[in-house]
């Protein structure tokens, strides 16, 4: 494993209202375009140098007055159900080991925190799944790339100052890890800007925004640390806190870029990229032209592939993701015109690392998969990659624990194996997910098998 110095590599506000994700707004998205196109925007910037981690924080998780609260789960999950819409999920790996540092630097400055597991969130009454305060800033961000590893905090009710030294103790955690992060303060801004609003109008929300736009823009984090309480009380808002955290983590340098700032609702929706500077010297914001950040599973899986077919050198690359440094297991699929066109993978890490597992699966997809001849040089322009990280098998008994957006399934009898990928198509129910990885592995049904799940985060 390289050990390299860890460093937050983007910083973002980004807003949650879940009328911006079109399933569950429809017509009413037209009305935040603008934040919605920010959202976008952001996203690729907050991408565009592959982050190992991203650090959401949240105002809308558990919450405690005396310290944060960190979600401490291996994997971390969430759905839109409490908005009507249970079918729009998302998930992702909980990063522990920067966890754990984080920990270790709170506990160094007598901060209090909490770890919400399944055992937390029963004992004090709350949730340990995702909120959605993570998880619409997430969907925007995973269209874009597919992070290794999440972490999803809230704040305590503290003071500005507090809340800063706590982002101070954060970004130690985060130089020490060797992790590449990418930090986003979810919040909005005043709910009360107007008669509109659902819940009043009061004239603080207007003076509140105003005087948000004006210090992010400026790089007045000073001023956002110590921003009155008797303001944004009145104003309503739910984003001040996680700046104030944010700030710390950054080092309280940097101006923000203000993409879109409107308020269809009454209520004040804000996007942005912080320019990340050292001691306040500027650093140029990133181009990235409103193209999707390439992900370097993919493009390892695809410089392989083209390096194998056309019989040149290739060593592998990490392209600056440490994590690839790891042990795992893999699939890596190729499609052309959106049909398979090969697929080979590992249940178990095979390689001393991901780097060279996905190189070995890539390869024999693209030249070994006996279902497919070997794959050409004319086709590589028109192939396209995913590559699936899986986690550790775990044993099931019937289909009840089985959910195929969630989980794929691995079916052993004697020396035959069926396996079936989260979400493939086909696969709606855990009834199907089974018969077809039956099918796959030439297993009948009336068989002694067993049932093995697992969990994958795909990176397209």
């Amino acid at each position: 494993m390289i050990t390299t110095k860890g460093k937050i590599i983007s910083a973002a506000l980004l807003p949650h209202p879940p009328v911006m994700i079109p399933e569950i707004g429809g017509d009413s998205c037209r009305q935040c375009e603008k934040t919605i196109q920010g959202m976008e925007q952001t996203a690729r910037i907050l991408t565009a140098k592959w982050p190992d981690t991203v650090l959401i924080i949240s105002p809308h998780g558990p919450m405690f007055r005396d310290g944060p609260c960190f979600l401490a789960e291996d994997h971390l999950t969430g759905n839109m159900e409490s908005f009507g819409y249970p079918s729009l999920s998302l998930e992702g790996w909980n990063d522990k080991k920067l966890l754990e540092l984080i920990g270790r630097e709170l506990t160094s400055i007598h901060q209090n925190y909490l770890l919400m597991d399944e055992q937390a969130a029963s004992q004090y009454g709350r949730s340990c799944f995702l909120d959605h305060g993570f998880l619409i800033p997430f969907w925007y961000i995973q269209k874009e790339f597919q992070p290794r590893y999440i972490i999803s905090m809230t704040y305590g009710y503290q003071d500005g100052d507090s809340e800063y030294e706590m982002g101070q103790a954060i970004r130690n955690a985060i130089e020490k890890s060797g992790r590449r992060v990418a930090v986003v303060a979810s919040g909005d801004m005043s709910h009360r800007l107007s008669s509109v609003s659902p819940y009043g109008y009061d004239p603080a929300g207007p003076a509140f925004d105003r005087k948000m736009e004006h210090f992010l823009s400026e790089g007045d984090w000073s001023s956002i640390r110590y921003f009155p309480e008797s303001i944004s009380e009145a104003a309503g808002e739910c984003g001040l806190r996680s700046l104030q955290v944010l700030a710390g983590i950054i080092g309280g340098h940097g101006r923000m870029n203000i993409f879109s700032h409107e308020s269809p609702f009454g209520i004040g929706y804000m996007t942005g990229a912080v320019v990340l500077s050292e001691r306040g010297k500027s650093s140029p914001t990133p181009s990235v032209r409103g193209r999707k950040a390439a992900d370097p599973c993919c493009l390892l899986a695809k410089e392989t592939v083209t390096a194998r077919v056309t019989k040149q050198p290739f060593q592998g690359n990490d392209y600056g993701a440490d994590w690839l440094h790891e042990r795992g297991a893999c699939f890596v699929t190729l499609y052309k015109d959106q049909k398979l066109r090969g697929c080979v993978g590992t249940l178990f890490p095979m390689e001393n690392d991901l780097i060279h597992e996905i190189m070995e699966n890539a390869s024999e997809a693209a030249l070994k998969d006996p279902r497919f001849p070997p794959v050409t040089p004319e086709e590589l322009p028109q192939i396209t990659y995913t590559v699936d990280i899986l986690s550790e098998l775990e044993e099931v008994m019937g289909t009840r624990k089985l959910d195929p957006q969630r989980y794929g399934i691995v079916v052993l009898c004697e020396h035959r194996t069926g396996l079936v990928l989260p979400r493939t198509h086909g696969a709606d129910t855990a009834r199907q997910q089974l018969d077809l990885a039956l099918q796959k592995g030439h297993i009948g049904p009336d068989e002694p098998y067993r049932i093995l799940r697992f969990r994958s985060i795909c990176h397209k």
